[in-house]
């Protein structure tokens, strides 16, 4: 029966991935819980996570949280590359939104993990999409990220003359790092530049009133 499969499968969890290989080969309709794909990338499992890719690779790419959230998301927060790899190498979607609109490269910047960054950017994420309220991956790393992680974005085509309607990359930078600033001034960011609603100000404003 489904249950006695179900528990089974709970048995074979707690062996080791070889273990749970032959199950899902032996057991071939058997569908992985979504609780079990979220569970195994939150403990950064890489290796049994890559077995559910080999063996249900299709329901890997599907599975996603109430918020929309994938796996890939929750990879990419946790900082495994191991992971990260695992998911993009059955197609997973570098560039798929949750209901937030934010995207694995998100989460990736604004928890520092740089060597995910290089690699969802190596497979294709885009580096100028724009968010909720219009944020791009260099907003979120000049408001949550590093020196480093701003200058590698940088060097991989991120538009320092992006704007929101309040920030620009600069505003956000002149408040939280002089390092930041003098790099983003180095790539020729406009310090008379604004966000473009009307009660925007400009960086020199926001340096005056730090």
């Amino acid at each position: 029966t489904a249950a006695t499969m179900s528990a089974s499968f709970d048995d074979v969890l707690e062996q080791s991935p070889e273990a749970v290989d032959a199950f899902l080969e032996t057991f071939s309709d058997f569908i992985v819980p979504f609780s079990v794909l979220f569970k195994t990338v939150r403990n950064k499992t890489a290796d049994l996570l890559q077995v559910f890719c080999k063996r249900r690779g299709p329901a890997v790419v599907r599975c996603t949280a109430l918020d929309g959230d994938t796996l890939l998301h929750v990879a990419a927060e946790e900082g495994c590359s191991a992971c990260v790899a695992a998911l993009l190498d059955v197609k997973a979607n570098p560039n798929a939104s949750n209901s937030s609109q934010d995207r694995p490269l998100d989460r990736a910047i604004v928890f520092d993990h740089k060597p995910v960054v290089e690699l969802l950017l190596d497979r294709r994420a885009d580096v100028h999409y724009r968010s909720m309220e219009d944020f791009s991956p260099l907003m979120w790393a000049t408001l949550y990220g590093t020196v480093s992680m701003v200058k590698l974005l940088l060097d991989r085509g991120a538009v320092v003359a992006h704007r929101t309607p309040v920030h620009t990359p600069l505003t956000h930078a002149v408040n939280s790092s002089a390092r930041m600033t003098e790099l983003l001034l180095q790539r020729k960011a406009c310090v008379n530049s604004h966000g473009y609603a009307a009660q925007a100000e400009t960086p020199l404003w926001h340096a005056f009133h730090l």
